[in-house]
């Protein structure tokens, strides 16, 4: 189980679009911050946070769009209550080699 307190790296420098590992809160957390970082220029970069309570069924509490945020910069979540979240880059495309990075911090 992560530690509900601490930001988790949700991606880390992945190549391909699909979803990370699931990382368990153990409590009911419905609020986070997400972060996204990338490399090699990528003209498009989508990553979403996905939430579910079952670890079965999963749903996108929010999503990081390079369209409207700059690599580095960290999108809110709120009022979205769930003990299991994941990454899940959803496009990747242009660039030269490029990876990405996901955290998410539970509020």
């Amino acid at each position: 189980m992560a530690d509900p307190n601490k930001a988790l790296q949700l991606l880390a420098a992945v190549t391909g679009t699909g979803a990370g590992t699931a990382a368990d809160l153990g409590v009911a957390r419905g609020k986070f911050g997400l972060q996204v970082s990338h490399t090699g220029s990528p003209t498009a970069v989508i990553v979403d946070l996905e939430g579910s309570i079952d670890g079965t069924n999963w749903f996108v509490l929010g999503t990081w769009d390079e369209a409207s945020v700059n690599s580095g910069d960290i999108v809110f979540i709120t009022d979205k209550p769930v003990t299991q979240i994941r990454g899940n880059l959803t496009t990747l495309t242009g660039g030269s080699s490029p990876t990405v990075t996901a955290w998410a911090a539970p509020l």
